[in-house]
């Protein structure tokens, strides 16, 4: 697997996941969205984490950055866009 595929996966669950985050802001504090995106975060890493360290010169702390910043900045976008489109 490759590392653009990773990409445009993590991007991908980060939208799904910013959408989950402005439905439940909507009900409770935004703070609690946090801790749910990061859960998903590492629970997609971890899920490609072996296909990730078969590849050459990918070493374990690569793995768990690649796509850290492209997660961060979908979820945040996607959470204040639906959030906005909800209210």
């Amino acid at each position: 697997m490759r590392e653009i595929h990773v990409y445009l996966l993590k991007c991908g669950v980060a939208v799904l996941t910013g959408y989950v985050s402005a439905l439940i802001s909507l009900s409770a504090h935004w703070i609690v969205t946090i801790p749910v995106a990061v859960g998903v975060y590492i629970a997609v890493t971890l899920a490609f984490m072996r296909p990730l360290l078969n590849e050459a010169e990918m070493t374990r702390r690569k793995a768990w950055s690649v796509g850290a910043g492209a997660y961060t900045a979908f979820w945040l976008l996607s959470l204040i866009a639906f959030y906005n489109l909800l209210i």
